[in-house]
């Protein structure tokens, strides 16, 4: 860590949970090996067993804002093909 980072984004840093998401709804990766592999200490944003329209919508909203354009399509195509509602793990 370099004294320019705040120690905020070691404790709970919001790119590293939304992504950890989307690997566990879009690409289909274990809970598990998502946590393992990641540098910091990730606190899920909501339930990573089961993801509501409104979790996909909060995902939508944080890659917009990151002009992760992509991953909205992404995300939107999964919504649309799936049907809102979706239990995973």
């Amino acid at each position: 860590m370099n004294n320019e980072e705040p120690i905020e984004e070691y404790i709970f840093n919001t790119y590293e949970a939304m992504d950890a998401m989307y690997e566990v709804l879009i690409d289909g990766e274990c809970i598990a090996e998502v946590l393992d592999k990641s540098k910091y200490l990730v606190v899920f944003p909501f339930d990573p067993t089961l993801f509501t329209s409104e979790d996909i919508d909060d995902m939508l909203e944080h890659y917009v804002k990151r002009e992760e354009y992509e991953k909205c399509v992404v995300l939107r195509d999964y919504y649309k093909n799936k049907g809102g509602e979706k239990n995973n793990n």
